[in-house]
């Protein structure tokens, strides 16, 4: 892969001061939003995205003022643990302005989540939700290594559950927006999926998350 993006290479090295500088975030008065974003505008590896995540968390929690970065709540459901992908959004938002907040429940949680008014999720209001999901998530059955099976395995398009998840991710991924209320948008999902399930019609993939846009 190409080190340009693999080791931030277009972006400056760290400064030999930085863990000093990370560990002093939260002596600086008033807002703190300006230090952290000149941190994080750093090419920084795992650990010090790790370290800076940490410290944008602990300030927060002790009431200082992120100023002047924006701030923005983001739930992820994922059926894995996420982990280890939540300080590298955390901090790399920081580069580009943002005070990113995310709200990370138990993983293989998403249904629950998404339907229980009083889930970690709903009950946090998110400015937006990362569904964060592989094969795992999707109600398929796996042959791998078996090509007799294999051959003779298909989706049933007419299968009511299997549409309902299919254009249950489809529209979430492609319509969620900063404003709209979690809870009631996926009721209004499978609500719209019921109407349709007695209609045949082609199902449309859903648009992939690119982290490079980020």
């Amino acid at each position: 892969m190409n080190p340009l993006y693999t080791e931030l290479q277009r972006l400056p090295r760290a400064p030999r001061a930085f863990p000093e500088r990370v560990k002093g975030l939260g002596s600086l008065n008033g807002p703190v939003g300006r230090e952290i974003q000149s941190l994080a505008t750093c090419g920084l590896d795992l650990n010090q995205l790790t370290k800076l995540a940490n410290a944008i968390c602990k300030t927060r929690k002790e009431g200082q003022s992120l100023d002047p970065l924006t701030p923005f709540r983001l739930a992820v459901l994922s059926n894995s643990t996420s982990d280890m992908t939540i300080p590298p959004l955390v901090s790399s938002a920081a580069r580009h302005g943002i005070a990113l907040e995310v709200i990370q429940p138990s993983y293989d949680q998403v249904a629950q989540e998404a339907l229980n008014p009083d889930s970690k999720v709903n009950r946090s209001k998110p400015d937006a939700v990362l569904l964060a999901l592989d094969y795992r998530g999707l109600p398929l059955k796996l042959s791998l290594g078996d090509n007799e099976i294999a051959s003779t395995t298909r989706i049933d398009l007419s299968d009511c559950s299997i549409k309902k998840e299919c254009r249950g991710f489809s529209a979430i991924t492609s319509k969620v927006k900063s404003s709209t209320n979690f809870l009631s948008f996926i009721e209004k999902i499978l609500s719209e999926n019921e109407k349709d399930s007695g209609r045949e019609s082609g199902l449309k993939p859903p648009r992939c998350f690119n982290p490079m846009e980020f």
